[in-house]
């Protein structure tokens, strides 16, 4: 597969392209084949193992924090501004990205929105509240006037930039309960219909903007908190899925379009403002992220879906549904795990490969340059000349 047959691109963290030397990292990766580099400039909290890293192969920050050289002036007119990191400079960032260019491969601002427990931690007024009157204090909210500001200066700040070609986002929605900041102690099984009423945002947003769309929100939260009670007090799971409670509901129903008509409002503006190829990543629950694929893929260059599996016909089956969804194979991204268990050797991850091909997704991406023990790089090299 040749770079002009498909768009590639591998996840990396700066801190990971420091250690290694930027020229060196992105010479490494050009030669793989690869046409690109997918850059954290924002990040979430993790504890990484490091295969290949210098120094301490075990990697914890606790924050979240903003890799590339954000300035403050694009955030003056708004009360949220990123963390600024304090592993990795701006300056340092700026030396991966340009490396990356001078190895002849494009620079991917793999970006990171609102799942941010820095800001919705020191911010709660921004952050998500389930029906019970919890804070997400790991997510902000989508509909909150703040959170979208910053949203928007971020994605200009960042593509201002002459070393960004390309706009990835990732948590460009709302969050749900279970993807939190620290390590989850969860006893019980919510559901599929459980997980979506309590991952149902009643902020002051959220209620202001249900009210003036004369949408019963008390009703609403009442029901959830109910369901949601059920399950605690039962220990039995809420199976429903998410369609059938919004269809038998007309007051949720309206709910359910006011946030989806909110995140892709907020994700065409992101696109507008940015002025460069943008691209999302569809992960997590349609209806509890109120992403509607069919509608933000009309004016994003490629949405972007998680295929880690080593089974060639769910990874099949799994284009086919995006390519329905987005209404073209070119603007499918299948991201691919190029280690263990989904890709246990080099011939598993070929296949794969060759399955996106074949089906004509426009963009394959591989998960992580720095995770990953750094042999896998030949692997990824293999599968696109596997694919020619």
């Amino acid at each position: 597969m040749s770079k002009s047959e498909k768009i590639t691109t591998i996840w990396a963290y700066p801190w990971d392209i420091v250690d290694a030397g930027p020229g060196r990292a992105a010479s490494e990766i050009a030669q793989t084949g690869l046409s690109s580099i997918s850059l954290a400039s924002t990040y979430h909290a993790f504890d990484m193992l490091r295969p290949h890293g210098m120094g301490s192969r075990l990697l914890k920050v606790g924050s979240s924090a903003a890799y590339y050289p954000f300035n403050p002036a694009s955030f003056s007119d708004g009360q949220l501004e990123p963390n600024r990191s304090n592993l990795v400079t701006g300056k340092q960032w700026s030396e991966c990205s340009s490396a990356a260019q001078e190895a002849g491969l494009q620079v991917v601002a793999w970006t990171i929105f609102l799942h941010n427990s820095y800001l919705a931690g020191n911010h709660p007024e921004y952050a998500q509240i389930t029906c019970t009157g919890d804070r997400l204090d790991h997510q902000l909210c989508p509909m909150q006037p703040q959170v979208r500001k910053y949203a928007l200066s971020l994605a200009a700040d960042i593509c201002s930039a002459s070393d960004v070609d390309v706009l990835e986002c990732e948590g460009l929605s709302f969050g749900g309960f279970g993807h939190t900041h620290y390590h989850p102690k969860i006893g019980l099984d919510l559901g599929n219909g459980g997980r979506f009423l309590f991952s149902l945002c009643f902020c002051s947003a959220c209620t202001v903007e249900a009210e003036a769309a004369n949408i019963d929100v008390v009703a609403i939260r009442a029901k959830a908190l109910e369901a949601t009670e059920a399950i605690f007090e039962s220990g039995e799971p809420n199976q429903e899925k998410p369609d059938d409670l919004i269809a038998a509901d007309p007051e949720l129903a309206a709910f359910a379009r006011m946030r989806d008509a909110s995140v892709t409002g907020l994700v065409r503006s992101v696109a507008d403002v940015a002025q460069k190829p943008v691209r999302i990543l569809a992960m997590g629950d349609r209806h509890t992220t109120a992403l509607d694929i069919s509608k933000i893929a009309k004016f994003v260059d490629a949405v972007e879906y998680l295929c880690y599996s080593a089974d060639p016909e769910r990874l099949r089956c799994t284009i086919v549904a995006a390519e329905e969804e987005t209404g073209s194979a070119a603007k499918v991204g299948v991201g691919l795990q190029a280690y263990p268990p989904a890709s246990p050797n080099a011939a598993t991850l070929g296949k794969s490969v060759e399955v996106a091909r074949i089906c004509g997704a426009g963009l394959i991406s591989f998960y992580n340059y720095g995770i990953m023990p750094k042999r896998n790089l030949s692997w990824i090299a293999q599968s696109l000349g596997s694919a020619r």
